[in-house]
Formats: structure tokens, sequence, C-alpha cells
């Protein structure tokens, strides 16, 4: 049973988020063992999710935190969205930022990149349309820190303005122990270099957390791993702790923008102002 005790493992000093987990995310078979998509297919899929749920246009306003090196912002900023992009990650916003450059000036003029711990998002003065806080990037912290976040992107947002959550896991699963102990090798493809993963994790009901491992193993042999684990609310439980902080009309969908059941994969949670 995997275990982590690192409670700050997403800092960029102890290397999970950085050049480790951009070429483990690059699976060709997929966050899931029964789908077989690229990570370019997943955006595609994930903007269209987006599009859906939030019914954007060209124009609107969205806040995208953590935004990464730019995954999701880059393709809505493509679309016409003027993006305000969050990350505690140094070297995934210079990525970023090296990345705009080779788009159109109109298009980097819709994008803001800012450097910040989304527990400490303050002094910031415009409000948004919309926010996206994209693959299973809530829930890192202790129950009054993930508390402060919520409340962060509720105060970024206009008034009736929505907010998306999506994560990539099913609660609902995970607490039947429908998932308890799983483990999948994937291959991954990266600047012509072949690597395996192989991902392991559990649920703590002790800390009502889910642990993992990522080991990313080389074709020389090399292996690196890294620990990752983040509180996994019920969906009673984060209903509750939007409505604290002020969110209303709450509602939970899969991925495929379906009401969610007991058997999706995922949760894509959407909350108004």
């Amino acid at each position: 049973m995997v275990r982590n005790k690192n409670k700050n493992w997403f800092e960029e000093k102890y290397g999970f988020f950085g050049e480790f987990y951009y070429i483990a995310d690059n699976s060709s078979e997929g966050p899931f063992s029964n789908q077989k998509i690229t990570r370019e297919q997943r955006t595609e899929n994930e903007i269209r999710m987006i599009y859906e749920l939030l019914k954007l246009k060209k124009g609107d306003s969205l806040f995208d935190c953590p935004c990464g090196w730019g995954r999701h912002a880059t393709q809505l900023a493509e679309k016409g969205i003027n993006v305000f992009a969050i990350d505690l990650n140094k070297q995934y916003l210079q990525m970023f930022k090296e990345s705009l450059q080779t788009k159109s000036e109109s298009m980097q003029n819709r994008v803001e990149i800012k450097n910040c711990d989304m527990r400490n998002i303050s002094n910031h003065h415009t409000l948004y349309d919309f926010g996206i806080n994209m693959f299973s990037s809530f829930g890192f912290f202790d129950d009054n820190e993930n508390q402060k976040v919520a409340q962060n992107f509720y105060n970024l947002l206009k008034p009736n303005g929505k907010m998306l959550i999506h994560l990539d896991f099913n609660a609902q699963r995970i607490l039947k122990g429908k998932e308890n102990d799983y483990a999948a090798s994937r291959n991954i493809f990266h600047n012509n270099q072949q690597y395996t993963l192989d991902v392991k994790k559990s649920y703590c009901s002790d800390d009502k957390r889910l642990h993992g491992s990522w080991k990313l193993r080389e074709e020389s042999g090399k292996e690196t791993t890294k620990y990752y684990c983040f509180r996994i609310y019920a969906n009673d439980e984060i209903e509750i702790l939007l409505r604290q902080v002020g969110f209303k009309n709450i509602s939970f969908y899969s991925s495929k923008c379906q009401i969610q059941t007991e058997e999706d994969l995922d949760t894509v949670i959407v909350v108004k102002k």
C-alpha cells in the first residue's frame, strides 16, 4: 500500500511537477486503463467539455488555476478567451511563456501569467466570467487550506460567474473500495526515447487521502519514483465546502457532460457564484 508522508509533495523542489510529470503524463494510453488516448487528444476533449459545460463564447474572461505549462490556457486563448493563468511552478510557466512566443501578438495579448500559490491569490482586483481547475488539482492541502483555495476561486469570479473543477477520479467509487490498491503500467514515447510508467495508488481512510506513486523507467534501466497524495471528498462533502465559501447551483457531471453516475471514472463539478 502506497503512503506519501511529504505533505508538500507538489512543490517544485520535490520534483513531481516539473520535467518528471511533463514526460510521465504523456502516455499514449491515457489516464484510464480502458482508454487509449494521447495527451493532445485528451486536451481537445477537455476543451470541448469546458465549452459545453460553461457555455464559453469569444471575448469571455477566464482564470486557469493551476495552469501548468498552458495545456488548456493556450487553446482557450487561441479561441478568443481572455485567460489569467496561475501556477506555482516556475519551470512550467517559463515553458508556457516560451510557447506563447510562437503565437500571434493578438493571442499573446489575451494571456496574463502569474506565478502564485493557489492558497495565496490576493491583491488581484480583476474579476472573471469563468474559472477552471483541471485534472485533479483540488485537494492538495488540509481541509482548511482547501477551503481557502475554494474561497480564492470564488473571489476571482464576477457575480454570477461559473467555475469548473475537473477530477480524474470518482470519489463514489474510491470510497466504496472499487479502486483500492490500483496498479498499472503505461508506455511513453518522449523526444525519441521510450519510457515505462508504473502507477500505483491506494486510498487511506485514516487521512481520507489518495496516496500514489509514479515510477518512470528509461530504456537504460534508470528509474525515478515520485509520490503524491490529495484529499478525497465525497460529493456531499465537497458540496458543503463549496457552499460554505458562497458557491451555489452545484452540479456533478462526468467528462462526457452527462450527470455523474457511480460507474463514471471521473468527476466534473460546475458551480455558480
